[in-house]
C-alpha cells in the first residue's frame, strides 16, 4: 500500500490518496495521520481517493474497523460530529457499500462519489 496525505483547495479539505491493498492496521494508521493533520490545520473535511484500492475486507472486517478500531480512538470519536468525508471510488465499485452503511450507523458523515468534482463540492459547501 502507498498513500499520501496533503491539504488541498486552499486548506478546505485534506486529500488522502491510497493505492494498492490496505489492511485494517494500515487503514487505522492512515486515518489517524489524516485526522492529526486536520486537527493541526483546523480542517475537518477529507477527500479519500480510493480509486486504485482493491477493497477486499470481509463484512466482519468492515464492521470491526468501524465499530471497534475507530470507536476506540478518542480523537476520532471527538471529531466525528464535525467532519465530512467524501470517499472517491471507481465507477460501479460496490465493494464499500457495507463499510459506508456501518460508518453512517455510527454517526460518520461519509458519502461515496465516483466523480471528484462532486466529492469536492460536498466537502466545500457551507
Amino acid at each position: 500500500m502507498a498513500y499520501s496525505i496533503t491539504p488541498e483547495n486552499a486548506g478546505k479539505y485534506i486529500l488522502v490518496q491510497v493505492k494498492g491493498n490496505i489492511e485494517r492496521q494500515e487503514a487505522m494508521q492512515l486515518v489517524m495521520e489524516a485526522y492529526e493533520l486536520g486537527k493541526e490545520l483546523g480542517i475537518q473535511n477529507y477527500l479519500v481517493d480510493a480509486t486504485e484500492v482493491s477493497h477486499s475486507w470481509s463484512v466482519m472486517d468492515d464492521y470491526n474497523f468501524i465499530n471497534k478500531e475507530l470507536q476506540n480512538s478518542d480523537n476520532i470519536r471527538k471529531a466525528r460530529p464535525f467532519t465530512r468525508t467524501a470517499l472517491l471510488l471507481s465507477r460501479n465499485d460496490s465493494s464499500y457499500d457495507f463499510f459506508i452503511t456501518a460508518a453512517r450507523n455510527r454517526g460518520l458523515n461519509i458519502h461515496l462519489f465516483d466523480d471528484r468534482e462532486k466529492g469536492v463540492a460536498f466537502l466545500v459547501r457551507t
